[in-house]
């Protein structure tokens, strides 16, 4: 099977933050679909800070909706991270938020308005940015 996206095995790693649990599945069959070897899920933020402890992913994929924050918050706690500064992000909102993102980071909206052409266009555009070196 020819990736789709450019990360070279065994490196493509993906955690979705999504607090439904069938669309948090839908996003990971998707992700492995185009050549993710591991995808994480987490349904609540503190799940999803749990998880960033051990799994180091190449893509993070924030959903709006969560209980405990709003995305943009979650987005802010893992740029505080060690390791997570710059790493390819995307958040799914229809809210709009004044919120510094960086060059490897990019909002759409939610999934009910998204295609999975521009889903899988964005991902690809994430992950063939280049780090910016401090």
């Amino acid at each position: 099977m020819k990736r789709k996206v450019p990360v070279d095995p065994p490196k493509a790693r993906a955690l979705v933050v999504e607090r439904n649990p069938d669309k948090a599945s839908q996003l990971s069959a998707f992700l492995f679909e185009q050549g993710f070897d591991h995808v994480a899920t987490a349904t609540t933020c503190h799940a999803a800070l749990q998880f960033a402890r051990y799994l180091r992913p190449n893509l993070l994929i924030i959903a709006d909706g969560m209980h405990e924050m709003h995305c943009f918050e979650l987005y802010e706690q893992f740029q505080k991270m060690e390791g997570y500064d710059g790493l390819p992000t995307l958040v799914l909102s229809n809210r709009s938020a004044e919120i510094k993102m960086h060059d490897r980071a990019k909002m759409l909206p939610s999934e009910r308005t998204l295609t999975l052409n521009t889903l899988l266009a964005t991902i690809q555009q994430l992950l063939a940015a280049p780090e910016k070196v401090s």
